[in-house]
This record gives C-alpha cells, structure tokens and sequence, in this order.
C-alpha cells in the first residue's frame, strides 16, 4: 500500500527514525514525514530537498540537494526545529575541495561527513561545541563514490570510495 505519491522519479530515497516518526527525503522534493497515520512536510524549515538523513546525538541531520555542501541539523530533541539560533542550524562544509557532500555516518562521537573528495568528522555535543576537520586516514584521504554505500561498523566507518572500500 502506498502511503505517498507524487514524488520526482529516479531518485535515491533516504529514510531516519525519530520520535517515532519516518522522516524521508530524495534530495529533489520537500521533506516528508509519516507518524504511522499521516504523511506530511516535515516542519520547522528542514532543506527543501534533503537528503541523505540520519540521527545523531538527539538531532536530525541532512544534507542539501540545492546547496550541496551543506549540512543541515535540528535543534536538540526536536525533529521539526531547524531555525532556533544557537540549537539548529547549518554550515557549509569546504566548498574549496571541489566536491558535494555524498554521505553521513553516524558513529560513537562523532558524524563522518562523506565528500567526493575526502571525508570530514563533525564533534562536539552542541553547535557551540561543533568542530569540522579533516578524516586523515594513514593511507590519506580518499573521497566516497556513492551515497548509499557507507557503514559504521567494528568501530570504524567503512565506505565505497575510489579504491573500494575504505576506512
């Protein structure tokens, strides 16, 4: 059974859980959610077409399928609040390294946020705290080829890049 249509064809769907809601986007249409009941736009001023999404550290996160080196997150424990200063917001991760964001991985502590050109690791525990550096793995830095093709597991993320899988 469908429970929403009407959606740009050919794209890749992402889909995160939180509060008890389906949160899904395909980086063409306007977010959505689904409470189990009703589909609706998610609310709050999400990215009109956002995409992919995942939880972390009580935040919903995502990129932007317009502006796409940006990384969009919620304000803390509020999935429809992307607006409240100094809680919500958005950053443009190195738009100087000639590539989009592709990916996001949740880890221990930490988001490994995906680029074509290399990844990049969001920490801290609030936007006051947020830091954005370089992932310099010993064998360098290796961008992400796919944006469905990436996993935190065995206490590593792992992901398709130019070589194959990386870590």
């Amino acid at each position: 059974t469908a429970i929403d249509t009407g959606h740009t064809t050919g794209t890749k769907w992402y889909f995160a859980v939180y509060n008890d809601k389906l949160i899904f986007g395909n980086r063409a249409d306007v977010v959505r959610k689904w409470d189990g009941t009703t589909v609706a736009n998610l609310g709050g001023s999400p990215p009109l077409a956002g995409g992919p999404i995942v939880v972390h550290g009580n935040r919903v996160f995502m990129l932007n399928g317009v502006t796409k080196s940006d990384l969009t997150w919620s304000a803390l424990d509020a999935e429809e609040d992307y607006t409240t200063p100094t809680n919500a917001g958005v950053v443009t991760v190195s738009t100087n390294d000639g590539s989009d964001l592709m990916d996001l991985v949740p880890s221990v502590n930490e988001l490994v946020l995906l680029k074509g050109a290399r990844p990049y690791r969001l920490q801290g525990t609030s936007p006051a705290t947020f830091t954005i550096t370089n992932v310099v793995p010993t064998t360098g830095s290796v961008g992400a080829v796919s944006t469905q093709a990436a996993l935190f597991a065995l206490n590593d993320v792992w992901y398709l890049g130019t070589p194959g899988l990386t870590r």
